[in-house]
């Protein structure tokens, strides 16, 4: 399952074009009785100035592979004992 929601604010002001405020969330449901569901959650803004655009987020999850130790089963059964990891994205890219 997924929900995401974002708003643009129009700036167009000396180099600044537009910011966007967005949340995306993620659920993979697991069928099959003892795995656990896998999260994640990304909370964030996109800044755009001309051809430059920079993200800036959040993003936590659970049973998810991109956070914390268990590589080897998070999108699988999962661990019971997993708790909520996260990590801070800067990423800038130039597009042309």
């Amino acid at each position: 399952y997924q929900l995401s929601v974002g708003y643009t604010f129009p700036v167009n002001k000396g180099i600044l074009d537009h910011i966007r405020l967005y949340n995306d969330f993620s659920l993979m449901d697991k069928r099959i009785d003892g795995f656990k569901d896998s999260y994640q959650n990304v909370t964030g803004l996109m800044i755009t100035t001309g051809p430059i655009i920079t993200y800036i987020d959040y993003a936590w999850g659970k049973n998810h592979a991109w956070f914390g130790n268990a590589w080897d089963t998070s999108f699988a059964q999962g661990d019971p004992e997993n708790k909520w990891n996260g990590r801070f994205n800067i990423n800038m890219g130039y597009y042309f």
